[in-house]
């Protein structure tokens, strides 16, 4: 390849490794400024919900009290100290988390003013400062109706330099339907809560909101709340750091992106190194295109044989049972005694063909669910012992017909498999082996343990196979001595293909050995449903495959 040519096919590879090492990195910085927007977002929404939650529970405390027969009677009508300092002064600082509780008459002059021992304002409230004037007349401006609980007026306020969460109700009966009033209006009562360090800190710290703090109205703050009064001006601001996940992630991977980019020029070099190989890969790929394209053409054929043998295996039976249903419907031979031993003779003969319809159609169907992955395993824990004696049981006429022996000696195992799926293994295997064994053969049944699974031999002193039939046995519609052009190639040539379905679905293997004149050798690997070694039987899934 010309130095020019090597050069030509370089740029675009440099060009695209290099995009793609930027694309990398663009798309991590995009991905990290989304990450921090989206956690700024997520700070910013939980500071703001746990601020409304703190003023809506005073609204919702201030409302309650005021609202209350006993808060009329010993607050507006006749002011009793002791009961103010137990139920709305020193309680409400105990247990309502209450720095300051006001009590403002129609005049907007505070009666009744109690303030924590924690807290030390700079002058008494003696005036109500301009905000809270506001707060009251509020209140009274949105009391609602007289026989209903009054809306709690909530905002934020700034006293003597400390900002307050505050709340106002209007006093209200329970049950008359008049307002009470003190001094020519309607009273108020005002709860005030100090936003302050303490509780800052406490909630920096259940919420993990970092440097917390409160800052001044005028305050930069990105990403900050402002705290504003009714008038909607800014009182304060709460400001904190807000967390940079995305690009903390980023710094944390500023050695691992010093690697990709050396990873991407050692790519490159090799690349560039590859391109001579590319013409040989691409001449392999047309290769392998060439040799699907063959398998392609064998599967259709082997379809096409299928169609065909399948035709043929249904007609045969169907032709019998026509034609001898033909014969007794139409009383071809009279119907004296002689025509009826004839009829019998044929009925039996419509059952047989019957019979094998429905076996060869269970067979096919049994096949198709294999193949389409229908076909559901149940696991249980079997005895191997019962199985195989049921299977003889089964088979016990075909056997005895032509004096075939049977050696099956206790094995004491157990397995977990599928009942219907080991009982129709059995049956196609000991089956097949008792059809193709002459009169007085023998036939061998052993099990053993091994490489966390059970191994099932099973053989037979039969007329045998070639190696070609061998090769072909679990092919479909294949029958032992086909290729030899043997009479007794009989069957419908699905049973060992029913069997190596079933072994797969199980995680198996199925391995069959056989000489023409010597009998036939199958051995089935079942793994423990816990895992096995699919290579118990060695080449066996070469075999199956």
């Amino acid at each position: 390849m010309s130095d020019a040519r090597r050069i030509g096919l370089t740029i675009p590879v440099v060009g695209l490794i290099s995009g793609l090492v930027l694309a990398v990195f663009a798309v991590a910085w995009f991905a990290a400024q989304a990450q921090d927007r989206q956690a700024m977002d997520a700070m910013r929404h939980t500071v703001r919900s746990v601020v409304e939650a703190n003023r809506n529970e005073l609204g919702g405390w201030v409302s309650d009290y005021a609202y209350w027969d006993s808060f009329i009677e010993n607050v507006v009508l006749a002011p009793d100290p002791t009961w103010i300092q137990g139920n709305i002064g020193v309680y409400a600082h105990e247990n309502l988390d209450v720095d300051i509780t006001l009590v403002v008459n129609g005049s907007n002059e505070p009666y009744v003013v109690s303030v924590s021992e924690d807290l030390s304002l700079a002058e008494p409230l003696l005036e109500l400062p301009a905000a809270m004037v506001a707060l009251v007349l509020a209140a009274r401006r949105e009391a609602g109706p007289v026989d209903q609980r009054p809306p709690p007026q909530e905002t934020f306020i700034r006293l003597h330099d400390r900002i307050f969460i505050a709340a106002a109700a209007v006093a209200k009966w329970e049950e008359e339907a008049a307002l009470p009033t003190r001094r020519g209006g309607p009273v108020v009562l005002v709860y005030l809560r100090e936003i302050n360090d303490e509780r800052l800190a406490v909630f920096a710290r259940d919420y993990m909101v970092r440097d917390l703090a409160l800052a001044g109205p005028g305050a930069e703050s990105v990403g900050g709340l402002a705290l504003r009064g009714l008038d909607a001006q800014t009182v304060a601001h709460l400001v904190w750091q807000n967390p940079t996940p995305g690009t903390e992630f980023l710094r944390s991977l500023s050695v691992p992106m010093v690697v990709i980019v050396l990873i991407a020029g050692a790519s490159l070099a090799w690349i560039i190194g590859r391109i001579r190989a590319t013409v040989g890969q691409i001449l392999t790929a047309h290769e392998a295109l060439r040799i699907a394209r063959d398998e392609a053409d064998r599967a259709n054929r082997a379809k096409t044989e299928f169609l065909a043998q399948m035709s043929h295996d249904l007609r045969t039976p169907l032709n019998a049972i026509l034609g001898f249903s033909e014969v007794i419907a139409l009383q071809t031979f009279g119907s004296d005694a002689a025509a009826a031993d004839r009829y019998r003779d044929y009925a039996r003969q419509i059952h047989r063909g019957g019979d094998h319809l429905r076996t060869l159609i269970d067979s096919i169907l049994d096949v198709a669910r294999l193949d389409a992955g229908r076909y559901e395993l149940r696991p249980e824990t079997l005895s191997l012992d019962a199985e195989i004696a049921t299977c003889l049981s089964l088979l016990g006429r075909m056997l005895e017909s032509k004096s075939i022996t049977v050696h099956a000696p206790s094995t004491g195992l157990s397995l977990t498999g599928d009942q219907g799926a080991l009982e129709q293994i059995l049956l196609n295997l000991v089956g097949n082996a008792a059809k193709y064994t002459d009169v007085g053969g023998t036939i061998a049944i052993e099990a053993q343990r091994i490489h966390q699974g059970t191994s099932i031999v099973i053989r037979d002193t039969g007329r045998g196979m070639s190696d070609e039939d061998v090769a072909r046995a679990f092919e479909l519609f294949t029958r032992g001595g086909e290729t030899l052009g043997m009479a007794g190639a009989e069957g419908s040539g699905l049973g060992l293909s029913i069997v190596k379905r079933l072994v797969n679905l199980h995680g198996g293997t199925v391995r069959l050995e056989s000489r023409l004149g010597t009998g036939t050798t199958v051995s089935v690997f079942l793994p423990d449903r816990d895992g096995a070694d699919p290579t118990a039987l060695g080449d066996a899934s070469d075999v199956a495959a």
